[in-house]
């Protein structure tokens, strides 16, 4: 479940990244708006999975690991 938890948080900060980037993109207006607006809409969607899967692994992964020992 670590090395679950490591990879999406590894996606998280590339996210971040990514989006920073665009968004100064959109910011000073280099290339077109609309696939810039629908890239930093992917990312988010992106994002906001990895940061769930990180959650429920959190919450889940102990109790499966108690489940196993029992």
């Amino acid at each position: 479940m670590r090395a679950i938890t490591i990879i999406y948080f590894t996606i998280c900060i590339v996210c971040i990244l990514a989006a920073v980037v665009v968004s100064l993109f959109l910011i000073w207006g280099t290339g077109d708006i609309g696939t810039l607006s629908k890239s930093l809409v992917s990312i988010g969607v992106f994002f906001l999975a990895s940061l769930v899967t990180i959650g429920v692994t959190t919450i889940v992964g102990p109790k499966l690991k108690e489940a196993k020992e029992n």
